[in-house]
């Protein structure tokens, strides 16, 4: 368990920032049933309206259930639902179910793939990731 505070400072540009300070708490719990790994998340933001200057609590959560893919060595899959709701009459709640798969490449390497679907009008209906991590 662990409670995350976070801050999100306005950049320059306006293509990737709204020009608001924002922040929140995040709390992720993660569980070991056995090979199992399962995460539960919360949390909270205080956000800039997307159509005014007004600010509304945004309310994340999600669920995820990860294992090791059986007959092989550091390759992880993870299945995930995901869901944001916020107070902003402007801004719709977003629902997703998460496929993903880390692949360790070295002791200190892992790759990331994934997708996530959108299970209402307000999600994407698919958003393909991937991603490195590195220790360094």
């Amino acid at each position: 368990f662990a409670l995350i505070p976070y801050v999100k400072l306005p950049s320059s540009t306006p293509l990737i920032s709204n020009g608001a300070v924002e922040g929140g708490l995040i709390a992720p719990l993660a569980l070991r049933p056995a090979d199992f790994i399962v995460t539960l998340m919360t949390e909270v933001d205080d956000l800039k309206s997307a159509t005014s200057n007004n600010r509304y609590a945004n309310f994340v959560n999600l669920v995820s259930v990860s294992h090791a893919v059986p007959g092989t060595e550091g390759i992880n899959a993870t299945v995930e639902l995901f869901s944001s709701v916020g107070t902003d009459p402007g801004t719709p709640p977003v629902y997703t179910l998460d496929f993903g798969m880390n692949f360790r490449l070295s002791q200190h390497t892992i790759l990331d793939v994934g997708v996530n679907l959108g299970l209402n009008s307000a999600a994407p209906k698919a958003q393909v990731y991937t991603g490195i991590s590195a220790r360094f």
